[in-house]
């Protein structure tokens, strides 16, 4: 786990020097949004109210940020 964490950043450090920082910044936030699609989609999970809110506030912040390029 810590192997694939600090790739992780040192990824994410990388992709700041080399893409502009609103786009890397956009789309590592969406990892979020993936995850719940995911667990909804493939596992059938179902999701409580506050979830459902948070997952609205991510997909808008998300847009806000890709659109913000």
């Amino acid at each position: 786990m810590s192997l694939f964490d600090n790739s992780a950043w040192l990824a994410f450090g990388f992709s700041m020097a080399l893409a502009p920082i609103s786009i890397a910044v956009a789309i590592s936030e969406s990892y979020i949004i993936i995850a719940v699609l995911l667990g909804f989609i493939i596992n059938k999970e179902k999701l409580h109210k506050h979830q459902i809110i948070g997952l609205i506030f991510a997909i808008i912040s998300a847009i806000y940020l890709a659109s913000s390029i």
